[in-house]
């Protein structure tokens, strides 16, 4: 290997790697805001009780207690209210509950 095309190969892990460590730190960062402040928060209370509500306090699927609030698709911009949110009862309950990606939207 000649030298400037080990020096580019060596800038580009450089940055490659620089980009996945800054991705990290940034993911790990939307993580705990979700966890320690978003879900413990006002809006987030009133969104899951409108949809605990709407749905009865029932799983869309087996018509259970439901015990959880989950998306049934996650839009990557947009919001577009509780009607992208579903019920479900998670415990005790088939395999089949915990894959979001059997919930029709």
């Amino acid at each position: 290997m000649s030298y400037p095309t080990l020096v580019l190969t060596i800038v580009i892990l450089v940055l490659l790697i620089g980009n996945r460590l800054a991705f990290e730190r940034k993911r790990k960062a939307r993580r705990d805001y979700y966890r320690n402040e978003y879900l413990k928060s006002e809006a987030w209370m009133r969104k899951r009780y409108v949809v605990l509500r709407r749905d009865n306090w029932r799983c869309v699927y087996c018509g259970a207690h439901a015990t959880q609030v989950h998306h049934k698709k996650y839009a990557k911009k947009f919001w577009k209210g509780a009607d992208q949110m579903a019920c479900l009862s998670l415990q005790g309950l088939p395999r089949r509950h915990t894959s979001l990606a059997e919930i029709d939207t």
